[in-house]
Parts: C-alpha cells; structure tokens; sequence
C-alpha cells in the first residue's frame, strides 16, 4: 500500500529545472502560480565547517556584514528588503550560508540585483566590522543565558577533537573578538562568488523572462579564482563512552545524549530518519512511552544532523528522576529495538508522516526552496531529495536494527548533564522604584530618506486578493468558513473558542492551557492511545494553544483524510474526560515550562512587565505560579471546559483542495447535535492607570541583561490601529529596517536585537520595546531608545518614510496569504472582529489615507516614557542608577 502512496506522491524535485552559467552559478527554479509570490534564495557552499582554529565564526560573522551595504549601495540591506515589502533574512549554518527573501512576484528583479550586488560587492571596513563584532558578540552572549545552549556547545567540543564542527556556527568569543579587517575580506573573497553558489527560485513567474534577468545581473560576475574546497581534517573514531557536565545557576536539569552519525550522502540516513520518526515522534512513539508516560521525563526528543561530513544524532531530554535512571531507560528502549526490530505498522506510520509532511510543504514556497537548497548544498545535488524519498519507503525493521547496533551504542556516544545548582531570580520587595524622567540629549540620526536612491528596479504591485469562503451557521451557533484551494492536496483548520486565560481564576492561572494540552487525551469513546493511532497512522496534526483571550484548534493534514479529522477533532472537543493520570504528566510538564520561564531573563521580563503594567483586577496582570498549577483538579478542568467550550462562541474555518458544501455537512455531521448551557463567557477588564515605574531582577549564571519597556497599547477595532501599525514598523517593526534597529544596534553596537511590538486583541495588550544588552550597556542603550521616541514624538516620519513603509506593508499583506494557514488566520481573523470581506481592500485603502500628521499623533499617544514600565533582567545585582531629570 505504501508503495502506492509513494507512486501517487509528486516527485518534488522532477518539477525543478536547473541551468549552470558559465561562471558557475547554478541556478534551480521551480513555477509555483497559485499565488502572487516569490522566494530568491542564495545558498553558498560555507560554514563553519570551513573555518580553521583562530578564525571560528567568521561564516558567521561575515553574514552579518553582508547585510551593512555594498559599494553600488552603501546602505543597511534590511531597509531595502523593508522598502520592497520582503520577508528577508539569512543564517550560517555548519556547511553552509544561506540569504533568502520573499516578496510580491513583482519584486523579482529587485530581489535578483541585491543579491547579485552582494555577492561580490560587499563593503567589509573597519567601522562596519567593530560595530558589527559586538553584535556578534551580544548574540553570542544571549545564548549563554540559556544552560541547555551551552550544553550542547560543550558536547560538541568534546564529540569532536578535530574536526570544525566541534565548535558551533557562531565560533569562540576570542576568535570574533580578533576578527580584522583583512582575515574577514580574505575570507569573503575565498568564499563568495558565483561557483560557489545555487541561486534558488520558486513561485510566480515565467522561467525564460527569469533566466534572462539571472544572465543580466549574475553573468558577469567573475568566478573565484582558484576555488578549492577546504578539505577538514578527519575525526577518528570513537572508541569509549564520553562524559561531560555543566554545573551553574539554574531551575531545570537538561540531559543530552548525542551519538556521532554518519555524512549525508551515506546510505543508513534514511533509516536513521525513519527511526528517529518511530523513537520521537507522537504520543505513540516509543520515547513517549518509555520516559514521558512513566513519569522519568517531562520531555523528550531527538533530531539527526546531517552533515556533509559525519554527524550526530543527538537525544535532549528533560528528566524529573535523576538523569542516570533516564539514561538506563533510554538504553533499555533502544535494546528493545536494536533486538526485536520493530513493527510493520511502526514503519508503515512512520513513512506515511514522512510523506504527509513534505506534502503539506508543498503550499509553501519557501520550504521547497529550502528543501532545494540543504539538499543541493549537504548532500551535493537537489534531484537526491527524490531519491532520498525513494530510500525512505524502502527501509525496512533489519534497518532499523542494523544502524542501532552500528551507531547507537554507549562507546560511541557522549552523554552531557545539566546540573542546576542554587541562585534564581530575585526581585527587590515592596514598591517598584519610581524614577524621574531621562533628560535625553539629541543623538545623530539616521538618513532613512537615502534608502531611496538605492532601491533597485521596482515592478508594479498588483490588487491585493480577497478570499470569500462560503459561509454557514449551524443551529447551534457553530459558524462554519471553508474556501477551497486546489494548489497542494492538503488541508488546513483552525478554530477559535472563547477561553483564553483572560477566563482564568487567578488562583488557577494556567487552566486554559492544561485544558487545551488535555483535551486529546483520552474521551469518552476512544483512549488517548486510540486517538494518537489514528492520527499518527495518517499524519494529521491535531493541537490546542492557549493564547490570552481564546484557544485555537489547529490541525492540517491530507485533504482525504478530513471526515477523519473532523471525526476526532469533535471527540476531543466534546468528550474528553481529562484523565487524573494525564492530568499528572501535563502538569509536571506545565511545571517545567514555568521552571523554564523562570530561568529565562526574557521570560521573567514579560511576567515581571505584564505584573507591573496591570492591575490585579485586570486579567494580563495574573501570571501563572506553582501554586495555581498545583491548585488545579481534574473537577477544575471539567468545569472550565463546560463553560467555555461552547458551539455558540465556536468559529471553524476550513482552507485547502476540498468542496466547501461537503466540509459544511461534515461539520454539521460531527458537531450539529452539540449543545451546552450556560452563559456565554464575558471579558472584563479593569482600567490601566499610565504611571512611571521601573523594577530590576537578578537572575544570577546569565551573560546578557533583559530589557523590556513600554505602555498600554491599544485593542484591534481601535480606530487608530491602521497609524499604529506604521508607526511601529518605522519605529522597531524589524531590527535591520528600523529607527531603533538602527540607532541602538548599527551605530551603537549595543544589542544583537532591538524590537518594538504592540499585541492587539479584544482588550487593548501592551506596546513594547524589548532588547537583549550586556548588563553594563543597559543604562546606554536605555537612553539611545529614549532618544529615538522623543525624536519621533517631536518630528514623526518623513514623508518618504511614510510613504516607503505603507508601501512595504502593503506589499507584505499578500505574503501571509501563501499558503492554507495564512489565509486560515486572515478568515477567522476577519470573523472575529468583524472587519468584513472584504477587509484586503480597506487595508490597502486606510493606509493609503494615513499622513505624517497622523503617525506623529499615535507616537504621542503611546510613546510616553514619562509613564512607561521598564523591567530590566541581569545578572548584576548592582542597583538601577537614576537617570537626570529633564530640563524644561
């Protein structure tokens, strides 16, 4: 039957056609017309694993510069992305470097100039550098804040004694820290150029018109002289088990237990993948059965790196028992397998979520251009993706047992544990500090009106689509939306309930989400085993999430499996039964979760922030605590579920290659006769009074502090939601693109990522600016944000930054509706807060409308630093200075 399925599955990389010029650049295109979009992707063939000892990270560091300018446009790149409406960014991985962006198909040739600009063209000076190190340097010391991070940094090093893949992607702090001028531009000269690169495009346009432009703006660029390949050294084996232990503060133990793999190309990858499939994947997989349903863990997980040079396969596990019992249990689940083989329905289960998940890909552009991409560039050609699908089918139970006994052995592993040892937050007691307001002295701005002499050749924006699904109401007040979209034989639903943690007993803070998390199981008519067979035999995806003021269901699969979802998704909703044991696990994990937040400087900035911000009586002030999880019983559960899981306040929308009228009879078939009583749930909320207050926590063991400050935004149906919209993207929507971005990260060097957010719903959510800094910047890049709000409240936007950011977020619009679940979101979104239909339109038409004046009116609205909560996370236990107060 599998063979079948396979057979019946299209070949994904048959659909790509590929042209070499005669510079070497390769080129991969595939014609995607279903909607108005493109993807260009630049894969070049560089990592870390290219770098020798002294010059670790310079990948890394290097891609980081590509984004400062070039000598034909000497310009932050992340503001000519954000000008041309793209999604863009890049990453440095082990093998390789890639820079991707999406845009409307009509950006096409503007993507292609930029990316021919930078190939050869970069600008690599010693100001671009400095500045750009210590960004380096702050993303390098943001991921000490996390143990887990270190950890495998730690497992790394010791699994691999010669070989670059000891160290990760971002290399040592000495190395970046000596980085010059020159050993960055030798580097980018023996790396960067056309035959060393795949050129990657996928979506909506012609490939003949494509190729021309290719020719046109890469043909003329000049090969790398001499390219050879750096060769690494070859890792000997291992021959004994490898120890190694982290010992600092922290709340959560960690366990890792890595395995080394062999290269990409060797034949015992598929059976690896499909092993780790049956060993991790789902409530039926063994790991969940061995460590989670036992009560040893609270989560468990693997993942195979493949490489193109040997690997690793690497388990992480979070333990409640001591982590020498876990480790047994996970040799005793692996003895099991490695003996006894496993199961034809385990394999056939395993290949068939193999399959469905490259199929509910196939929407997306980006994910084939990146499947395109780490199979060009890891295993060395693109039409190897079929084939590797090919050698999925046929592995069979004698190969998964072979590569368990070749590989997944205790003399060919390195176990690394993460001990946690005293120091946790603290926070000083009594009254927040109350400070004077920062007398901030003007900085040097930044020319944002210079990015328009450099924008590249720009097409013409087309209108802008409007989904109009068909509609239904079930007599019980179900509202059903279905809009069918033939491009990909897949589905996606999405459901909305009333019953967000706004509903939440304080006392019983975390309920909607150990609801949600709970739901599936285990019912009435099936148990939790039963549920997770059925969905795992056909790869649906089926899940809750709890947000503030509702709980989604969200699902994809197969289109033909739909009466199938519908089925199940039904019974969970409708009949759980909430089992005391699963009621155990799910809080042990929700336990853990908290223990992480905890441990986390940006998680005990937000609940710190939302703590300050509101008021008690108000429901964003509630946070969840140990005590409220551990108040919560299964009589609890049962409760909150009848009254907020209602049919009345149920929203479903249905997108993907079904019909519309059939979808609505399936809803009506499984949740047409369900009733419940009851009121129907009601969000109140208390008044925020603005006020001045700042607090600091010191969360010892970390590197890098924690900022967040910030007020009362505003709701969704505000009439100003469209002004604040640009505002925030001129303001710090994108670090690379932004006034903030520019100011505290370009010039000041001060974070690797500097935001500005606001979260609007049915009550009005916070506005916020966040960043990561090192603790004795704080009050620096405090200061250098203070400067820019004060600069936009006085000033606002210039005309063309305006202009240039209605323009980039109308061309964005599109970009959400490329595939089932973004235009999912925009239906249910529409519903919700009745915007209308044709909503697509307005959106166009009321930013079009908006003027200087009206940007400039918001920013004083929200900027207020007079009234502001700032939360500031650090290692330091040193006290908050004042800053001065203002002049008048």
């Amino acid at each position: 039957m599998l063979l079948v399925l396979w057979a019946a599955a299209p070949a994904l990389a048959a659909e790509v056609q590929q042209t070499i010029l005669p510079n070497g650049l390769r080129v991969l295109t595939k014609e995607i017309r279903t909607s108005p979009a493109v993807t260009v992707q630049v894969w070049y063939g560089v990592g870390s694993r290219d770098e020798v000892p002294g010059g670790t990270g310079l990948a890394h560091q290097l891609e980081h510069l590509l984004f400062k300018g070039t000598k034909a446009r000497p310009v932050q790149f992340g503001r000519l992305f954000n000008a041309l409406g793209a999604d863009a960014n890049a990453f440095t991985s082990f093998d390789q470097t890639a820079y991707y962006a999406t845009a409307g198909s009509d950006k096409l040739e503007a993507l292609l100039q930029l990316e021919a600009d930078r190939m050869r063209g970069a600008v690599i000076d010693a100001p671009s550098l400095a500045g750009e190190k210590t960004v380096v340097l702050s993303e390098l010391d943001g991921r000490q804040n996390n143990p887990r991070s270190v950890l495998n940094e730690m497992v790394l090093a010791k699994v691999f004694s010669r070989h670059p893949y000891r160290i990760t992607p971002i290399g040592e702090r000495k190395d970046v820290e000596a980085f010059t001028v020159d050993q960055v531009r030798d580097f980018y000269r023996r790396h960067y150029g056309p035959n060393n690169a795949t050129l990657i495009v996928v979506g909506d346009f012609e490939t003949a018109g494509l190729l021309d432009k290719v020719r046109r703006y890469f043909g003329s660029i000049e090969p790398i002289a001499g390219f050879k390949p750096l060769v690494p050294p070859v890792e000997p084996p291992q021959s004994a088990e490898q120890r190694v232990e982290l010992r600092r503060p922290g709340r959560v133990p960690a366990l890792q237990v890595l395995y080394r793999t062999p290269a990409a190309n060797d034949p015992d990858v598929p059976a690896i993948d499909v092993l780790d499939t049956i060993l991790t994947n789902g409530r039926s997989s063994r790991l969940f059965k061995a460590l989670i349903e036992t009560g040893l863990a609270t989560g468990a997980g693997g993942s195979q790196s493949t490489q193109k040079d040997p690997g690793w396969y690497s388990f992480s596990i979070t333990p409640r028992q001591d982590p020498e019992t876990v480790l047994k249990a996970l040799d005793a689940t692996l003895a099991e397998v490695r003996s006894r083989g496993v199961t034809a329905a385990e394999l056939a289960r395993a290949r068939e979520q193999v399959r469905v998940g490259l199929l509910l890909g196939k929407d997306s552009i980006e994910a084939q251009a990146n499947l395109l991409g780490s199979f060009q560039t890891t295993f060395g050609d693109y039409r190897k993706l079929d084939t590797y699908l090919q050698r999925i089918d046929r592995v069979g139970s004698g190969d998964i047992r072979r590569v368990l006994q070749k590989y997944f052995e205790p003399a060919n592993r390195t176990v690394g544990v993460f001990i946690p040892t005293d120091g946790v937050a603290t926070a000083p007691q009594g009254t927040p500090e109350t400070t004077q307001v920062t007398s901030y002295a003007s900085g040097q701005p930044v020319d944002f009106d210079a990015v328009s002499r450099y924008l590249p050749t720009l097409g013409q924006s087309g209108p802008v689509r409007e989904p109009r699904p068909v509609e239904a109401t079930l007599p019980n007040g179900i509202r059903v939306q279905v809009l069918r979209n033939p491009s990909a034989p897949t589905v996606s639903v999405l459901g909305r309930f009333q019953a967000g943690s706004a509903f939440e007993n304080p006392e019983r803070a975390g309920i909607a989400g150990m609801v949600g998390a709970l739901l599936d199981e285990g019912t009435r008519t099936r148990s939790a085993d039963e549920l997770a067979m059925k969905l795992e035999d056909q790869g649906i995806r089926l899940g809750f999430q709890a947000r503030r003021e509702n709980t989604l269901m969200q699902a994809t699969a197969l289109a033909e499996d739909l009466d199938l979802l519908m089925a199940l998704g039904a019974d969970v909703v409708r009949n759980p039964i909430f089992p005391e044991k699963e009621l155990e696990r799910v809080r042990a994990q929700y336990l853990t979760s908290l223990a992480n937040t905890l441990d986390s400087p940006a998680g005990v900035a937000q609940r710190t922030f939302y703590s300050l911000l509101y008021p008690p009586a108000h429901p964003f002030h509630t946070q969840i605590t140990e005590a409220s999880l551990k108040a919560i019983t299964r009589a609890d559960l049962v409760d909150f579920h009848r009254r907020f899981y209602r049919p009345r306040d149920f929203i479903l929308t249905v997108v993907g290659d079904v019909d519309p009228k059939r979808v609505i009879e399936q809803v009506r078939t499984h949740f047409g006769d369900w009733q419940v009583e009851g009121p129907a749930p009601e969000l109140k909320a208390a008044p925020v009074t603005p006020a001045l207050r700042r607090e600091a926590v010191v969360l010892p063991g970390k590197r890098e502090a924690q900022v967040i400050l910030g007020g009362v935004g505003i709701a969704r149906t505000d009439p100003d939601y469209y002004a604040v919209l640009v505002m925030n993207d001129i303001l710090g929507g994108n670090t690379l693109s932004s006034r903030l971005g520019a100011r505290v990260r370009d010039q000041l060097g001060l974070t690797y990522g500097v935001y500005s957010r606001y979260a609007p719903g049915e009550l009005a959510g916070p506005f916020t600016i966040q960043m990561q800094t090192n603790p004795t910047n704080v009050e620096r890049a405090v200061a250098a944000v203070g400067e820019e709000l004060e600069r936009f409240r006085k000033d606002g936007p210039t005309e063309a930054e305006l202009t240039r950011a209605r323009r980039s977020l109308i061309d964005r619009f599109p970009l959400a509706l490329t595939d089932n679940a973004g235009v999912a979101n925009l239906l249910l979104e529409e519903t919700i807060y009745g915007l209308g239909r044709d909503y697509p339109t307005r959106f166009v038409r009321s930013l079009e409308a908006l003027k200087v004046e009206d940007i400039r009116r918001v920013a004083n609205r929200l900027l207020q630093p007079e009234a502001f909560t700032t939360v500031v996370v650090s290692p330091n236990p040193a006290p908050v200075a004042k800053p001065a107060a203002s002049g008048p």
